[in-house]
């Protein structure tokens, strides 16, 4: 009677740590921050767009950007009609003046201060 003989499993790679990339470790706070900044820059967007979109409307307007940080963070995406993603990137408006006045205003908006970090 002959034993066979097992198979070996070759080595496998280490798998790399939660956060790192080709060897290198990222720190996680570092990129809560730039998703943390990149959220407040999306709602700041949302405050100027809506403050804007009110003025061409002839209403009121007396939020500070503020106003969105709170809501955003319990889960709401839905201010004054305008639909946001859970980056905070207005998606659509339920309210436009016109039609395509939000991507109009977003393309205005970039044109003048860059585009917003995603």
């Amino acid at each position: 009677m002959t034993k066979k003989k097992k198979k070996q499993k070759k080595p496998q790679k280490p798998r790399p740590a939660h956060g790192e990339r080709d060897g290198h470790r990222e720190d996680s706070r570092i990129t809560s921050l730039h998703r943390a900044a990149a959220i407040i820059g999306h709602l700041h967007q949302l405050h100027a767009y809506v403050q804007d979109r009110a003025r061409v409307e002839g209403v009121d307007y007396d939020l500070a950007p503020d106003f969105y940080f709170e809501p955003f963070l319990r889960g709401m995406r839905l201010f004054f009609g305008v639909h946001i993603c859970n980056h905070g990137k207005m998606l659509a408006d339920d309210q436009e003046p016109s039609p395509g006045y939000l991507d109009a205003w977003v393309v205005a908006f970039e044109a003048r201060w860059g585009a917003e970090a995603d």
